[in-house]
């Protein structure tokens, strides 16, 4: 007897209950969501990828009829968060949003290296931020050749303050220097708020800020902008010019966010939330609350990405490479 056939069943019998197991798991899949879904931030609250996460979870949560509560899994660069949720049932019923600095920077810093491609299935793409050149409002610092010409005189002595190894505004920094051959000191923080509050002690001499953590600061007085790494000028800050015009010709660091399931998550869960996600992106109140942050919500498809993360790849470890930097 077939270990697969209990006495008596003939194999129509056995064809209908597979079947029906069948049309069981299609029925069940077809009602996600039933419970709430959790939403992995792997970065502190106040910064970029928490506002992104919190604005997502929202409209995603009113849309598709559940509560999206965030979770906050900090530390390593976003590392933690992400093996959490590769570690995770693949059931659509935990989330990762994470931004780039993540999944295609510090990644090439682990000690356990994890391939994304294998580990997530990308929803895809949802928003990206540029980041600001900042400086303390009462530095002697008041445009990028005052601040390239002390890093020139005193090597390693101008500080700048990371939110972690690998991440966005550390490695933004890094092909800043890189660009203009300068030696600067990093200064690592677990998260982009505390390298914010050491720029602000003046206990570092300046960082790239994340624009929608950056504008509050701006619009008050305590810091001063001297160049934006997005390609094109922003209206935000339009006195300010991107690197890019400053000198390093196409010059480009942003923050992508990008939205994550364990691989292996049933595909009417992936398109069924891909659709969401794009039709919450494409809101017109959504923009309207993006535009004043400089946040661009992303709309292209699922399938654009693998090759998106394959270009990221290659640039932020060319430059990880080139610049020799390692985990701490």
């Amino acid at each position: 007897m077939s270990p697969l056939t209990a006495p008596g069943m003939t194999r129509r019998g056995v064809a209908m209950a597979a079947a029906a197991l069948l049309g069981g798991t299609a029925r069940a899949q077809a009602a996600w969501p039933s419970r709430p879904i959790s939403l992995v931030v792997p970065f502190a609250a106040g910064g970029s990828a928490y506002f992104v996460a919190r604005l997502l979870a929202r409209r995603l949560g009113a849309m598709l009829g559940q509560p999206f509560p965030l979770d906050v899994r900090a530390g390593e660069s976003g590392l933690i968060g992400m093996a959490f949720v590769a570690q995770a049932e693949p059931d659509g019923y935990t989330l990762l949003l994470c931004p780039n600095s993540s999944f295609a920077m510090a990644i090439h810093m682990a000690a356990q290296p994890m391939d994304v491609a294998r580990a997530f299935a990308p929803v895809g793409l949802v928003a990206s931020n540029p980041l600001v050149l900042c400086v303390h409002a009462d530095s002697g610092f008041r445009t990028l050749a005052d601040l390239n010409a002390a890093a020139r005189l005193a090597p390693e002595r101008i500080r700048y303050g990371a939110a972690g190894r690998g991440v966005s505004n550390h490695l933004a920094a890094e092909l800043y220097a890189d660009g203009f051959g300068l030696r600067l000191k990093d200064v690592q923080f677990d998260g982009g708020l505390p390298a914010l509050q050491a720029l602000l002690r003046g206990d570092v001499h300046l960082s790239f800020v994340d624009l929608v953590t950056a504008i509050p600061r701006l619009n008050a007085g305590d810091l001063r902008a001297l160049a934006v790494t997005s390609e094109q000028p922003i209206p935000q800050l339009t006195d300010v010019p991107t690197l890019s015009e400053a000198g390093l010709p196409g010059y480009r660091a942003t923050t992508d966010f990008a939205l994550f399931a364990p691989a292996g998550t049933p595909e009417v869960v992936m398109a069924r939330l891909s659709a969401a996600t794009l039709q919450v992106m494409r809101l017109e109140d959504v923009r309207a609350l993006l535009a004043p942050l400089a946040i661009d919500p992303w709309t292209g498809s699922r399938e654009e990405f693998p090759a998106y993360l394959d270009a990221e790849n290659r640039r932020w470890r060319g430059i990880i490479e080139r610049r020799g930097l390692r985990p701490a």
